[in-house]
């Protein structure tokens, strides 16, 4: 007799992409009779071992009933090990020409099936030379010879119990059970496991993101523990599908590296929380993480899966506990309005209701899908919130920071601006009259002979001293002439023309530039400040005192202008200065 060959994970693989794709639309559109017919339900259990239990014909009439998925060890069999069978006689609609599959999921510790009393196949091995395997779906083909006359089917499976297991653990305990043509049945096996997929695919995404933030941001030690969790939730609910097997066919290892998940997970998650929050771990805390570590080494070195099988339960109430002081530790934050809080404590939460619902599951107390995977990724999605939320808010403080800091280098820097034009107006002004002083006179005195002399524009310059001003400060002190020098240049300054420019030459000589003036214009604005000056009336402290000035003016037009330069033409204006106090003071000479 040939044994008919199970379908090979990589073949289910590719023959079910094939069917998506190809025939995707025309399965969901098929008729009801294609729909696969669901194994779940009442099937024959006998403790025990004859491979004679196989034949289609074998009397199974006092067998007791139980229910498929559930583990015997919760239908009154707790203390039975070793061999049982079950067996169930199926109606298949379908006609012999087209091949159907049977699917069957987790079957603890180990089984073969037997349809029509052939042997398909099995997971695991049974006695004498055990192997326990439990975790894997096949996907067995149904030869048309295996049917019974009336069109029916006997699967029979052959399971084997290890010793130490669980109540929880014996038998069909999870998982899909049914039989049907093979393609709706490989494109339901694929589907039935694209959620979780996405869900690895998308935690593998964010901690890819994550950990490359810390990398780029040393000091946000957040991001790294948060990455390393969105990892080890990754591989976790990799290790929780089929797809494992494509990878990695050693059913011992990924079970070791499954458990070390559940071990590391909370460890990571606390981490995250204390650390998120700026809070240094609390003592218990950093008890409960020793403990699961040591615990996940133990589980992970240990010979075989003796020992991870015997902490399983310990760290499921580990783990529970992990999720739920974390959903304390946030409750503070959480009443105190941070919205960070609320979106980790609701993570923490599905965590502790899945893990919860999961540790039932596990248990065998009730038959459903695993959940604790959606509880990651609800706490995945919450903490990548948070992370985002508390990023955009530091974002937005930096900006709002950058801009303060933009407004007050702006601001200092005009101010400084302001003051280093203070500084220089200073730099050109003389202390006691406010008069730009003899540098700036100078420098102002080049610029307007230069200009003169690229208009061709007369250009002169008169030199102003106030008469017996020596007699002044002995007479009156200091102080007094000081005020006096005050009062001059005041004069001066509200006498000339908007394009004359004034000055202190020292002492108390002032300097006196008159653009575009000849010598009857220079001559007559020197007159008028002489008289103007001689009109007014100085208050010095207590004291009134009358001023004159002398002026020696100079200008140059014509020719002149190209060949003499400003020194000649000060000195020429400080020549007529002197002349006009030779002929005693109080007059204006206009040197020649």
């Amino acid at each position: 007799m040939v044994t008919p060959a199970i379908i090979a994970p990589r073949t289910m693989l590719v023959l079910g992409l094939w069917v998506v794709l190809l025939c995707g639309t025309a399965c969901r559109l098929a008729p009801a009779r294609e729909t696969p017919r669901t194994l779940a339900g009442p099937w024959k259990f006998q403790p025990g071992d004859d491979l004679a239990w196989a034949a289609p014909d074998a009397d199974d009439r006092t067998w007791t009933t139980l229910q498929v998925p559930k583990s015997w060890g919760r239908q009154g069999f707790h203390e039975v090990y070793g061999l049982a069978w079950y067996r169930t006689r199926v109606a298949v609609p379908w006609p012999s020409t087209e091949p159907i599959a049977l699917a069957l999921g987790k079957i603890d510790s180990a089984y073969e099936v037997y349809v029509g009393g052939r042997r398909l196949g099995g997971v695991g091995q049974l006695p004498p030379s055990p192997v326990m395997e439990y975790d894997r779906h096949r996907i067995y083909v149904v030869p048309a010879s295996t049917r019974e006359p009336d069109g029916s089917i006997v699967i029979a499976l052959r399971v084997w119990r290890a010793e130490g297991k669980s109540a929880g653990a014996a038998g069909p305990v999870e998982g899909p059970f049914e039989v049907g043509p093979i393609g709706p049945i490989l494109e339901r096996d694929k589907l039935a496991e694209a959620a979780q997929l996405a869900v690895v695919l998308l935690f593998v995404g964010v901690a890819v993101f994550h950990l490359g933030l810390r990398l780029l941001r040393p000091e946000a030690a957040a991001y790294g523990w948060f990455g390393l969790l969105a990892l080890e939730s990754a591989l976790y609910a990799f290790l929780r599908t089929q797809w494992k097997y494509m990878v990695f066919d050693d059913f011992v290892m990924l079970k070791k590296v499954e458990h070390l998940m559940i071990y590391l997970v909370p460890v990571t998650f606390l981490q995250f929380l204390w650390v998120f929050f700026g809070r240094p771990v609390p003592r218990g805390v950093r008890m409960l993480q020793a403990g699961l570590l040591a615990g996940g080494a133990l589980a992970l070195l240990a010979p075989g899966l003796d020992t991870a099988l015997a902490l399983l339960p310990g760290v499921q109430v580990a783990a529970f506990t992990a999720a739920g002081a974390g959903t304390v530790f946030v409750m503070p934050f959480i009443r105190a309005g941070d919205p960070e809080a609320r979106l980790l404590g609701l993570g923490a939460l599905a965590v502790v209701l899945t893990i919860g619902s999961d540790f039932l599951i596990e248990r065998n107390f009730y038959v459903a899908p695993r959940t604790v995977i959606y509880g990651f990724a609800v706490l995945v999605f919450g903490m990548s919130l948070a992370l985002a939320n508390r990023f955009h808010r530091v974002l937005a403080d930096a900006d709002s920071l950058r801009r303060d800091l933009e407004q007050r280098v702006e601001s200092r820097t005009q101010e400084l601006s302001a003051a280093y034009s203070r500084m220089e107006e200073l730099a050109l002004r003389d202390g006691l009259t406010g008069l730009l002083n003899r540098r700036a006179m100078q420098d102002r005195a080049r610029a307007g002979l230069a200009q003169a002399r690229r208009r061709r524009a007369p250009f002169a310059l008169a030199m102003i001293d106030v008469d017996h001003f020596k007699a002044i400060n002995d007479t009156y002190g200091h102080a007094s002439g000081d005020q006096v020098l005050g009062h001059v240049a005041r004069v001066l300054s509200g006498a000339l023309r908007a394009s004359d420019d004034v000055g202190r030459w020292g002492g108390e000589e002032f300097l006196v530039l008159l653009p575009d003036a000849d010598g009857a214009e220079a001559e007559g604005a020197a007159e008028r400040l002489r008289e103007q000056i001689a009109a007014t009336v100085f208050h010095a402290d207590t004291h009134t005192i009358a001023v004159t000035v002398s002026i020696g003016v100079a200008v140059l037009d014509g020719p002149r202008l190209e060949t003499t330069g400003l020194d000649v033409l000060i000195r020429v204006a400080d020549a007529a200065l002197y002349h006009a106090k030779a002929q005693g003071r109080n007059r204006v000479v206009v040197s020649g």
